[in-house]
């Protein structure tokens, strides 16, 4: 069980801090941007969280890839590349899809509202759509 935790933080939790992060940057940028427009912020939040998240593991999996085959005297390819994001949407499949169109940005719009605060929503609202 240890071990699945370490495994996991290694794996994920870089990518859930870029994906907090850029949540509440893009969330903020985009309710002054639209005079307030909840669901203006809610669908900025969560479509860029979405995407600091997958930018950084799909980083991580190619520098990794990269310097794997860099040990082994092969050139890195646009074709390792695209194998990447295969197995990337296999670990995540359809459901990704989902969850960035209607889960996320549903609950990024409902929890600031039902909390009453802007900052805490967006995260009970990321926390909710994660689980």
């Amino acid at each position: 069980m240890k071990k699945k935790a370490k495994e996991w933080l290694r794996r994920y939790l870089p990518s859930e801090i870029a994906a907090i992060i850029a949540a509440f940057g893009a969330s903020y940028i985009a309710f002054q941007l639209s005079g307030g427009n909840k669901v203006v912020t809610a669908v900025a939040g969560a479509w860029s969280e979405n995407l600091s998240f997958f930018s950084v593991i799909i980083f991580r999996d190619a520098r990794s890839a990269w310097r794997q085959r860099r040990e082994k005297g092969k050139p890195f390819h646009f074709k390792d590349f695209l194998k990447i994001l295969g197995h990337i949407f296999v670990e995540f499949g359809f459901a990704e899809v989902f969850d960035v169109l209607f889960f996320r940005p549903f609950f990024m719009y409902f929890f600031p509202i039902l909390l009453g605060n802007y900052p805490l929503g967006i995260l009970a609202g990321k926390i909710a759509a994660d689980i």
